[in-house]
């Protein structure tokens, strides 16, 4: 067995074990290694794993890995919790960070103490206001895809009893994520790929949010690029203008900015809280 020094992140509440390449020479990772070091309660914890390597080109590489194994997507709380890293690490030329992540160019910029901020690609695949079969019920749902697909949904839309009409949800946190989410997250209309789900409340004071992540395949305190596909649909919906808060589960609120023109969104940032819980090492 070889020592694998690492760091705990927190982006929002969403967290990750990072690893750094440079620290671990001839480093490799097996599936079964991601799985048994995110396990909550026999591992370090966490919902993701990230893996930071130097790069000819860019200020890193970065691979990103869910708790159980899956890759091929983008984490924006990850990311974001990357680019804070580069910097405390010296990779970066000033506070501003160019990097690849699944083959995708990204940037980014730490913007204060414990602050990241990333930029993200336009939005792919919207489509609003269908219906869908879940929880004894049709549905309306929205779906985007901001680097991983959603399915974003009010809570309101959601009855807690099928055969009553005045029975919605008015308050996200009184609905049964765990249920809702994984049927959803596996309705054939989103399969081989799946979806995470999102689930908001949007009043005057705030919008709310809880979201079911898939490749975790549980509720996770925040998700980032879950907050960008949740700010999208409901500046559409509720027309509101940039920048949208977005209120996370762990009570981290996550702020999302874009520009809107001829139907097409723009600069999209997500900005929000980044720290480095501890360090350690872990025998793999």
């Amino acid at each position: 067995m070889k020592k694998v020094f690492f760091s705990k992140f927190s982006g929002t509440g969403n967290d990750f074990i990072l690893i750094d390449k440079k620290l671990n020479h001839d480093f490799a990772l097996s599936n079964f290694d991601i799985v048994s070091h995110s396990a909550r309660r026999t591992g370090i914890g966490a919902d993701g794993l990230l893996i930071v390597d130097d790069s000819e080109k860019y200020d890193f590489d970065l691979e990103y890995y869910n708790s159980d194994g899956s890759t091929g997507m983008l984490c924006g709380n990850g990311a974001r919790c990357a680019i804070y890293y580069a910097y405390q690490s010296g990779r970066l030329n000033g506070k501003s960070a160019s990097f690849i992540n699944n083959g995708i160019e990204y940037s980014g910029e730490v913007v204060g103490e414990n602050i990241a901020k990333l930029k993200l690609q336009p939005p792919a695949k919207m489509k609003l206001n269908f219906k869908l079969k879940a929880f004894g019920q049709m549905i309306s749902a929205s779906y985007i895809n901001t680097g991983s697909p959603y399915v974003v949904i009010y809570s309101k839309d959601i009855l807690s009893d099928p055969d009553k009409l005045n029975s919605s949800f008015e308050d996200v946190n009184d609905l049964p994520l765990e249920i809702i989410g994984k049927e959803i997250r596996w309705l054939p209309e989103f399969q081989p790929e799946g979806t995470n789900v999102c689930i908001i409340d949007v009043n005057d004071e705030a919008i709310k949010m809880r979201s079911f992540e898939k490749g975790v395949e549980a509720e996770t305190l925040s998700c980032g690029t879950g907050a960008v596909a949740v700010a999208i649909i409901v500046s559409i919906k509720n027309e509101i203008q940039s920048p949208i808060k977005v209120h996370t589960k762990s009570g981290d609120i996550l702020t999302i900015d874009f520009e809107f023109n001829n139907k097409e969104f723009n600069n999209l940032f997500l900005t929000g809280k980044v720290e480095e819980i501890y360090k350690g090492q872990v025998l793999i």
